[in-house]
């Protein structure tokens, strides 16, 4: 994997038709190797901001650089699980690394480390429609991870799966991230979550930025953590704090 990368929002505004201004002029620095969330009520602009990171929504106004000459490799996890119905899993998992002309070798290999990352060695050889929506998820998960990407950027992706599936892949993503150091702009409607993955939050009302929250936390987590009382008072204020600006 290549260096993780910068991420430079600038002044940027989206404007949908007839008139709808969806982001009213978004500016922030993401630092490499850091993990942001991107936390705010529906129709706070969250997604927009992903499409727009991505390269796939040109905004309307403003600019995001890298910093870098080079187009960054970027890995994009929906909300849905988003696999090929006709491949089987391995062949999901390792579609990038097909796609980028690696040999056939190294992706069986890639596939069966991600694939155990992600509990899901036992399931190689099945298709999409022999698995859960969770193990779907996290047979997209181990996808995006194929290629060692350098930017990962996730539209809440764990939305649709159980509770404790969701903690326990939080738990991976976590482990994954201060291991491989990708930068991760995650968008979230969950308090706990962000605060618990994210080093950083960036708050979204009405299409501008509301709050720039630091989180303070252990550089290495582990959900022994969430059981910390530092852990709950950061929740705590940031939730009382969405609630404040909702009232307003």
């Amino acid at each position: 994997m290549e260096e993780s990368v910068s991420i430079h929002i600038d002044n940027v505004v989206q404007t949908f038709s007839p008139g709808t201004r969806v982001l009213r002029g978004i500016s922030a620095t993401i630092k490499p190797g850091s993990f942001v969330g991107l936390l705010g009520p529906s129709g706070a602009g969250k997604s927009t901001l992903l499409r727009i990171v991505a390269g796939l929504l040109p905004p309307t106004g403003g600019r995001i650089d890298f910093g870098s000459e080079r187009e960054p490799d970027i890995s994009f996890i929906f909300q849905q699980p988003s696999l090929l119905p006709w491949l089987r899993l391995h062949d999901n998992i390792a579609l990038p690394l097909r796609l980028d002309g690696r040999p056939k070798e190294e992706r069986r290999a890639r596939a069966s480390e991600l694939a155990q990352r992600v509990g899901l060695s036992e399931a190689l050889e099945r298709y999409p429609r022999q698995l859960s929506v969770g193990m779907q998820m996290r047979a997209s998960l181990a996808r995006a991870l194929a290629c060692r990407p350098q930017l990962l950027l996730l539209d809440e992706p764990l939305a649709a799966v159980d509770a404790l599936t969701r903690t326990q892949l939080n738990a991976s993503l976590r482990s994954w991230h201060e291991e491989d150091r990708w930068t991760a702009l995650l968008v979230t409607h969950s308090i706990e979550e962000a605060v618990f993955l994210c080093d950083r939050i960036l708050v979204l009302d009405h299409g501008v930025l509301a709050e720039d929250y630091a989180v303070e936390g252990p550089a290495r987590r582990s959900l022994e953590w969430k059981s910390e009382a530092a852990y709950h008072a950061q929740v705590d204020q940031l939730n009382r704090q969405l609630l404040q600006k909702a009232a307003q």
